[in-house]
């Protein structure tokens, strides 16, 4: 739901349970897409190998954005079961 990340008294109690947890999953998928722009431009310096940027890079920004789901959800699942179920019962 999109509407749910402008209300962050629902999300933010998870967040804060374990905080250092999606910071690494920030970081982890900042330096992913830090590299994967890096490849783009190097391609896009030549000629003949920036015919290959769209065939390189779309497959691997579609991974990434998997990728970057799946970690989300794992800092998630860990953040929940921090917490406890009757903590999230009383989140709104």
């Amino acid at each position: 739901d999109v509407a749910s990340a402008f209300r962050p008294g629902e999300w933010w109690p998870i967040v804060a349970a374990r905080p250092s947890t999606y910071l690494i999953v920030f970081v982890l998928m900042g330096a992913c897409s830090l590299a994967l722009s890096m490849l783009a431009q190097v391609l896009s310096a030549t000629i003949v190998l920036c015919c290959l940027v769209p065939l390189v890079v779309s497959p691997f920004r579609a991974y990434l954005g998997m990728v970057s789901s799946i970690l989300f959800a794992f800092a998630y699942r860990s953040a929940s079961q921090a917490l406890g179920p009757a903590a999230l019962d009383r989140i709104p």
